[in-house]
């Protein structure tokens, strides 16, 4: 992995600039020296990096004041790191920290080792539970070789398990697959679907250029208001992943026309050996030409021609019946349906616990991270007088 000549001279630093872990000479660990470019390169060395940890998507709803960075190193070498939010009330400091599809732990081209995984627990909670005395809650990424064993890591590193997240189900594709396997593997109706889509002269194109963006969220933004879909354009999101991941990371924004026209398309990024389908959208002439299937076909094969590449993540359902029924028919017999990834959490300060949980109500924090609202978390604050000050 070529390497960046800003991470590589913060890789090399001298050792005065880092603390080491456990008094352990060959374990280092740095507490929120990266910006958000150094950020980047480094979780690009990564096989578990996914686009939740980068600062781009946590920023653009957070703010970059609110995010924090904890990385691990061994003998100079990262081998696991987190990008965390920090939700705390003004004053008292006292909240919780939200840690989605991480901590990252499997530096590409190395075996994975459960190790890595147990410090840089160990690391956040010491950092974020003990001396800052917030909640730590942790979403785990849903990969299918390593979720049931980073759970029971999580679990023996004395981490709660919670909830699960919003959709009970998460769909991954087989993208190794060759063709023929790829077309066996489908469901029949969906298999029917996409040879009826063959027969119209469709013109698919892979880009990542700004045109290519701002066509995207023009059909997304039309098919949010025609569906009257909750949310908002991820325009924003996008052009901050384009500026600030490296070449090799940057989305790319899968086109699908017919007759010179942009009717359905798709926004994909691969960081690790899992490849996130991150938004898509369609117009009605899609849905009547059955044109969403072409569009995932040419996906599936695109990926499948990459090596390091082994999964697409369509997400879960959104307890939708026809979304369900099409990502299950694509991810076909050789797919996967994992269960979303697990929520857990660990404290050590009660005032913390009692905010989050006022916060939170004991209901998966996805379903409400997007609703956190300072000015309500004051009011609850208020009600309960009893609380004792903060140790």
């Amino acid at each position: 992995m070529v390497q960046s000549s800003s991470l590589a001279s913060k890789i090399d630093q001298p050792d005065t600039q880092r603390s080491h872990f456990r008094d352990c000479p060959d374990i280092q660990c740095e507490i929120d020296q990266y910006s958000p470019e150094e950020w980047s390169q480094l979780i690009g060395l990564f096989d578990d990096a996914t686009c939740d940890q980068t600062f781009a998507l946590r920023a653009e709803r957070w703010n970059n004041d609110r995010l924090s960075t904890i990385v691990l190193s061994r003998n100079g070498q990262p081998i696991a790191c987190a990008l965390l939010v920090l939700l705390t009330v003004p004053i008292l400091n006292r909240g919780f920290t939200y840690l989605k599809m991480g901590p990252l732990w499997r530096p590409k081209g190395q075996a994975a080792d459960p190790e890595s995984l147990q410090l840089i627990l160990e690391a956040i909670e010491q950092e974020y539970s003990v001396r800052r005395r917030l909640v730590v809650i942790s979403i785990l990424p849903p990969h299918p070789q390593y979720l049931d064993s980073m759970a029971d890591i999580m679990r023996a590193s004395k981490y709660k398990e919670r909830s699960n997240g919003m959709d009970p189900d998460r769909y991954l594709v087989d993208v190794r697959l060759n063709g023929d396997e790829q077309l066996k593997s489908l469901s029949r109706q969906w298999r029917k679907n996409l040879r009826k889509s063959f027969k119209h002269d469709f013109e698919i194109t892979i880009e990542e250029s700004e045109e290519a963006i701002e066509q995207f969220i023009v059909m997304y933004s039309a098919m949010v208001s025609r569906k009257k879909l909750p949310g908002k354009t991820p325009r924003h999101e996008l052009v901050r992943l384009v500026g600030e991941l490296p070449d090799h990371m940057k989305p790319k924004v899968v086109l699908l026309s017919h007759d010179g026209k942009p009717i359905a398309g798709a926004v994909v990024t691969i960081l690790g050996s899992i490849a996130t389908g991150l938004y898509s959208a369609t117009d009605d002439e899609a849905i009547r030409l059955s044109a969403g299937y072409a569009l995932m076909w040419r996906i599936m094969n695109w990926l499948g021609e990459m090596e390091d590449v082994h999964w697409l993540d369509m997400g879960g359902d959104g307890d939708d019946e026809g979304m369900r029924h099409f990502k299950k028919g694509m991810i076909g017999k050789a797919g996967l349906i994992v269960d979303t990834p697990r929520e857990f959490h660990i404290w050590h300060n009660h005032v913390s616990w009692m905010i989050t949980e006022s916060i939170l109500s004991g209901r998966a924090v996805n379903r409400n991270i997007r609703d956190f609202n300072m000015d309500r978390v004051r009011e609850l604050f208020e009600e309960r007088k009893t609380l004792s000050a903060p140790q």
